[in-house]
């Protein structure tokens, strides 16, 4: 996505269609396709859904990256 607002822009209308997604700064690994540093983890099972939800919204999507096993539940817990 181009700007963080466009990001705010796609995640309110997932949370809006009942579509789990989470803001996050852009993964190494997708650093090539970002261009703002934030992005929307998403599970790629709603992929097509969501970047429709996009098209709908006005909100331009620099794609879809698929990082394999780069969330890590115990991130941020300290006990």
């Amino acid at each position: 996505m181009s700007t963080h607002t466009d990001v705010w822009v796609l995640y309110d209308t997932c949370k809006a269609a009942g579509i789990s997604a989470r803001i996050a700064p852009t993964p190494r690994i997708a650093d090539a396709h970002a261009s703002c540093g934030t992005s929307l983890l998403i599970d790629c099972t709603h992929r097509d859904e969501i970047l429709s939800l996009a098209n709908a919204a006005g909100v331009a999507t620099n794609g879809v990256i698929e990082v394999e096993n780069s969330i890590d539940p115990k991130r941020d817990r300290y006990c």
